[in-house]
Formats: C-alpha cells, sequence, structure tokens
C-alpha cells in the first residue's frame, strides 16, 4: 500500500516544506494518541513517548536540513 504514495514522497522530491508539515502532522498525531491513551493506560500512553520524542527530533531535523537548504532551492 506505501508503494502507491511513494511518487508524494516529499524528501524525494526535495520539498522540505512539505516534508515539514506531513511530519508535523505526524507529531501532532501522536501527541494526541498519548493523550487519548492516558487516561484508559498510563502504561501505554509512556510506551508512546520514546516514539513522540523520535518524531520530535526527526521533527527538527527536517526543519534544519530545509532551512540550511533554502538558498540552495532558488
Amino acid at each position: 500500500a506505501s508503494g502507491k504514495l511513494t511518487h508524494l514522497d516529499p524528501a524525494r522530491l526535495q520539498r522540505f516544506d512539505l516534508a515539514l508539515v506531513d511530519s508535523a502532522a505526524l507529531w501532532s498525531t501522536v501527541l494526541v494518541t498519548v493523550l487519548k491513551f492516558r487516561p484508559v493506560s498510563t502504561g501505554a500512553a509512556l510506551l508512546m513517548l520514546p516514539y513522540l520524542s523520535w518524531v520530535s527530533f526527526a521533527t527538527a531535523l527536517n526543519g534544519a536540513i530545509g532551512w540550511l537548504s533554502r538558498d540552495k532551492a532558488a
């Protein structure tokens, strides 16, 4: 199924702005998941925190790469 969306891959297209939007949407979704899990199972919410940390790092890294590449895109 994921092979069908490869033509939309922002990183492959060197569109770091779109990749940042995609990553921020993923971060928001993971955060909402953690908040929704907490009342049901604190353990499940805690187990999502490393993933939230990883997505946070990936989003920051993507933003930094996009920022440093901004002059090359023009």
